[in-house]
């Protein structure tokens, strides 16, 4: 059901997006995610893979322990790119020629945040309360970022 709601989210999102904001607005937040989706990526990949090795390696019912741990770790690791992204914000900015999105930068920090913890989510062997929270999760930070891609680009910030 995540997967499908990926693809759909994202279909809709780039079939509404230029209407909503506009071809120029569309290019800044265009830029934006591109630079973002380097460090989501990373993200994304080691968290589902780094806890789904841990919980898949831990003895017979010590897996929700070994998930607890994993996420505790991920959360601390996505706090500190997130950290680091933002913190970085300019430079990266200047690094690309494009002074205008450092605050955008900034602010999808939080959307780095989200990824860090959602990706570990996923990234364990599922009973129904982790599938739910996790499609959850990814709900709200497409929804937010669809929010703050509208934002950006409205207030040109």
């Amino acid at each position: 059901m995540a997967k499908v709601s990926f693809v759909l989210f994202g279909l809709v999102q780039q079939i509404l997006l230029p209407w909503v904001v506009g071809v120029d607005g569309y290019g800044e937040i265009s830029l934006v995610l591109s630079v973002v989706s380097i460090v989501n990526n990373v993200v994304v990949a080691t968290s589902i893979q780094g806890v789904s090795r841990v919980t898949a390696g831990a003895p017979a019912g010590q897996e929700l322990t070994a998930f607890r741990v994993a996420l505790s770790l991920h959360v601390l690791f996505a706090i500190g790119i997130s950290l680091a992204f933002a913190l970085c914000a300019s430079l990266i900015a200047s690094a690309i020629n494009a002074p205008a999105i450092v605050t955008p930068l900034r602010i999808t920090a939080g959307v780095v945040l989200c990824y860090g913890i959602y990706a570990p989510l996923v990234g364990s062997r599922g009973d129904g309360w982790r599938d739910y929270v996790a499609f959850i999760l990814y709900g709200h930070v497409r929804r937010n970022r669809v929010d703050f891609e509208i934002v950006v680009s409205r207030f040109h910030l």
